[in-house]
C-alpha cells in the first residue's frame, strides 16, 4: 500500500536558536525538545535535555497510519506534558519548514504532535548544526559520551532477571523464559511472538497466526538480512510482540 505524502502542515512555526537557548535557561520544564535525526547523527551530537525520536521505515508506517500515537513512541503520558507550552523538533540543519522534504520523518513527527499541541510546535531554525555553532555549551557530542557500568552479573542473567525490554511501543525484545510465561505475556498485552531460534518452543497459550519462527542459530554465520522484509511485515500486523533469541 502506497501512502499518501505528508504536507508541511500550517500549524508549526520556526524557532530561532537564541529562543531556544533562552527557553532552556529559563523555562526547561516546559518544553518539550525532540530530536528527529538519525540514530547516527543523534550519536555523534545531541543538544542537551533532547529526546531522540527513533526513525525506521517500519516506525513511519505505524505513525502514518496511526497504529501508533507520538506520545506512545516517545513513552509520555498525556498527564506528563499537561505543563509544556513549547515543543521544539530539530534535524541537522533545515533553515525554514519549505527545505523539508514532505515525505521526511522530521514532517510527519511535526505533523503528528501539532494534533496534541496545537500552537505550540516549532521547526528549530538551522537544526542541531546552526545550535551547536551558536550554542556549543548547551550541546553533548560523542568525545563527552561515556559508556555505561557494566553490572556485576552475567549478561544472560540480567537480561533473564529484567524480563522483556520494550524497544519500540509495540516491540519487546525477550528470552525463551519470556516468551513462554503467561503473566509477561499478559503484563505486557502481547499479542504476537516473533521466535528467532531453531528450538525454542511456541506457548501454547499463542494462537498459531500469531507465531512466527525465523529458524537460525545464535552464531555470527547465520544470516538474517534474507528474513528482514518476512519479519517486518510480520512485525507490522501487530499491536506488540515478543521477539526471542
Amino acid at each position: 500500500m502506497k501512502l499518501k505524502s505528508m504536507a508541511t502542515p500550517t500549524k508549526i512555526y520556526l524557532m530561532d536558536p537564541p529562543e531556544l537557548a533562552t527557553l532552556l535557561e529559563t523555562s526547561v520544564n516546559k518544553v518539550l525538545l525532540l530530536d528527529s535525526r538519525s540514530c547516527f547523527e543523534h550519536n555523534n551530537g545531541k543538544i542537551r535535555r533532547s529526546l531522540h525520536i527513533v526513525s525506521s521505515s517500519m516506525i513511519k508506517r505505524r505513525l502514518q497510519t496511526d497504529k501508533v500515537k507520538i506520545l506512545e513512541l516517545l513513552h509520555l503520558s498525556a498527564d506528563s506534558v499537561k505543563d509544556i507550552r513549547h515543543v521544539v523538533v530539530y534535524d541537522q540543519s533545515s533553515s525554514d519548514l519549505s527545505s523539508l522534504c514532505p515525505d521526511s520523518f522530521t514532517t510527519l513527527v511535526l505533523s503528528k504532535l501539532a494534533n496534541h499541541f496545537p500552537s505550540s510546535v516549532h521547526l528549530l531554525k538551522g537544526g542541531f548544526a546552526k545550535f551547536l555553532t551558536l550554542y556549543p555549551e548547551e550541546c553533548v557530542q560523542s568525545s563527552e559520551a561515556k559508556p555505561a557500568p557494566c553490572p556485576s552479573v552475567e549478561p544472560g542473567e540480567l537480561i533473564r532477571a529484567c524480563g522483556p525490554t520494550q524497544i519500540f511501543p509495540h516491540v519487546y525484545l525477550g528470552s525463551e523464559k519470556d516468551a513462554l510465561s503467561l503473566d509477561t505475556i499478559k503484563a505486557r498485552k502481547i499479542s504476537h511472538v516473533l521466535n528467532v531460534s531453531m528450538t525454542c518452543p511456541k506457548a501454547d497459550f499463542i494462537q498459531e497466526a500469531n507465531f512466527m519462527r525465523i529458524a537460525v542459530n545464535d552464531t555470527c554465520t547465520d544470516k538474517l538480512l534474507c528474513h528482514f522484509i518476512k519479519a517486518f511485515k510480520f512485525l507490522g500486523t501487530c499491536t506488540a510482540l515478543t521477539v526471542c533469541t
